[in-house]
């Protein structure tokens, strides 16, 4: 049984310990990204977390090796009229933070296969996090994919690590309609 410890220890508690999700009702410690940390995918700069407060946020934490785990969150989210219009009123924006330090994928490679994605999503503000600054200090999952609301306020109203389910897709969506 001893040497079974360290298996069991690593398949039951260790994918337990790698799910983090944002605290509720709290606004998260401001972060920037930029310089050797990260910033904005098209070039305009740093990304400061406090440009969140004042309209409704969605943020996607990506790691670029589960890129397509929340793909069905993503098309309802595109879908969902009442937030496009939102968007479109200046009330509501998407953001696709990429985790780079999260995969082996040369970042070249990642850079191009993100670029793409951005005129295939104009919409979504795409930035680079190069060494895991928001999981490091908001303590959410790497390896993974977050999907985390926050208000105008500043406060997280939603944070879910993995995949979401189709009952959390309805809860993501019903939070969204009541923040805005």
């Amino acid at each position: 049984m001893k040497k079974w410890m360290p298996v069991l220890f690593t398949i039951t508690i260790l994918p337990a310990l790698a799910q983090a999700e944002l605290p509720l009702g709290k606004m998260p410690v401001n972060v920037v990204l930029s310089g050797d940390d990260g910033g904005y995918v098209d070039g305009r700069g740093a990304f400061d977390s406090a440009e969140l407060i004042g309209k409704l946020n969605t943020i996607f934490y990506v790691d670029p090796d589960e890129k397509d785990l929340n793909n069905k969150a993503s098309e309802a989210l595109k879908g969902d009229q009442v937030l496009v219009k939102a968007r479109e009123e200046g009330k509501s924006a998407s953001y696709a933070i990429i985790n780079m330090a999260a995969t082996w994928l040369p970042n070249a490679v990642l850079t191009g296969l993100i670029e793409d994605s951005q005129k295939e999503h104009p919409n979504t503000h795409y930035v680079f996090d190069m060494n895991e600054v928001l999981h490091k200090k908001w303590g959410i999952a790497t390896d993974s994919s977050d999907v985390i609301v926050i208000n105008k306020e500043g406060n997280v109203v939603f944070s879910k690590d993995g995949e979401l389910s189709d009952a959390d897709i309805q809860t993501l969506l019903k939070t969204i309609h009541e923040n805005l």
